[in-house]
């Protein structure tokens, strides 16, 4: 009845017209233009409604319907590395250390560390910028070595041809891949007496995983499909009951951290890689304990004494190599519209679950114990604010 009678109104020029009565013209332009605001500020708020329905619509499905179509993930928009200062200070062309050709002598006692890695815990594809990285840091064009790779001239991180130029670190990702002959406890005088442990919230880590065996071993090109991860974290990442990656990748941290005659120098979180917060005083501490193993560290960035000579040149060491080629790496699968993998709610509280109780197993007997333990509730906490 209303729209009949507006809709009249509106026939009628906005107004209602009796016969015989002879209206001033200014009168009617008046009353016609006060009438017609009406049916116009209505439009307005319907315009106004439609756009708040629309924004709120894709900030609250995005963030429920994983967990409702049975876990997958959204469409990213964003990336996941965020400048929190400005870093224009630092200049992107600067040239890299000069390289340096070290070598030992035969009586050295300097021997490559072993990096033991969850794969994908090393920032860039295949760990290269980890790997550009440490060759910038000490000035070693080989610094960065892995265990599965051999050649004529290079088996298990040791050079054959010449036995005193060695590397400084030695990846590997036993027990996932497996090394039992020899294990890595009975090549102990080929190694240095401390660990490198890289670790990546399970929560990113175990798509991270699967999406790289994908591209390696099933020559996938772009994502993996959204159906594809459905269907393999339903039986991997499983439920409140059975987790097979979750006790992979907790056996996998156990094994290191308890191996002997080893200790775990330092804990190597993928997230603190390019937190442009953690990130100087990560490479702070990791320069030092490569110094104190007896490994060159470049004099631009560290002192005799082991000390940063200065916070704002080892800024933009650490931006140029780590922080700025991390940020393209995920652009480039923003503007590819990757999605954002996530999983389902019983999945998330099984993490949650999972990782405070590995936390409460870990008796602080090891030096390096108070850091495992924050990382793990930090990596509790992360999963919480996804369930929000």
């Amino acid at each position: 009845m209303i729209r009949n009678r507006t809709a009249h109104k509106l026939a009628e020029g906005g107004i209602e017209v009796s016969a015989g009565v002879d209206y001033d013209k200014r009168e009617f332009n008046r009353r016609v233009t006060f009438n017609m605001r009406q049916p116009t500020l209505a439009i307005i708020a319907l315009l106004f409604g439609l756009i708040c329905i629309i924004v709120l619509t894709s900030q609250v499905i995005p963030k429920y319907l994983p967990s409702i179509v049975g876990g997958s993930g959204t469409r990213s928009t964003h990336s996941n590395v965020v400048l929190a200062k400005n870093w224009s200070h630092c200049n992107a062309n600067a040239t890299n250390p000069k390289d340096e050709a070290y070598s030992t002598n035969s009586n050295s006692t300097v021997r490559p560390l072993w990096l033991a890695a969850y794969p994908t815990s090393l920032p860039g594809k295949n760990g290269v910028i980890f790997s550009d990285f440490i060759s910038a840091l000490t000035g070693i064009s080989t610094a960065a070595r892995n265990y599965y790779r051999s050649s004529k001239i290079l088996k298990r991180c040791h050079s054959l041809n010449n036995p005193a130029s060695i590397g400084v670190t030695c990846e590997i990702a036993h027990p996932i891949v497996p090394c039992e002959r020899p294990h890595p406890s009975s090549q102990s005088a080929n190694f240095g007496k401390v660990v490198l442990l890289a670790i990546r919230n399970p929560s990113t880590a175990f798509y991270a995983y699967y999406q790289d065996k994908a591209e390696k071993y099933h020559n996938v090109k772009g994502q993996v499909t959204m159906k594809d991860w459905i269907e393999f974290s339903d039986v991997y990442v499983g439920n409140s009951t059975q987790s097979p990656l979750f006790e992979e990748w907790k056996n996998f941290i156990t094994e290191w951290r308890n191996m002997h005659p080893y200790q775990v120098a330092m804990y190597l979180p993928y997230e603190s890689w390019s937190d442009d917060v953690k990130g100087i005083d990560f490479i702070k501490r990791l320069g030092k304990v490569l110094k104190d193993e007896g490994f060159p560290v470049q004099s631009e960035y560290f002192d005799d004494d082991n000390k940063p000579t200065s916070d704002r040149e080892l800024e933009c060491f650490w931006f140029r190599h780590i922080h700025e080629r991390t940020a393209i790496e995920e652009r480039r699968h923003v503007d590819d519209g990757w999605y954002t993998p996530d999983f389902r709610f019983d999945q998330k509280n099984m993490l949650v679950e999972n990782l405070e109780k590995f936390a409460k197993e870990i008796d602080m007997s090891k030096p390096s114990d108070v850091d495992l333990v924050t990382i793990l509730y930090k990596y509790r906490d992360s999963v919480l604010k996804t369930m929000q």
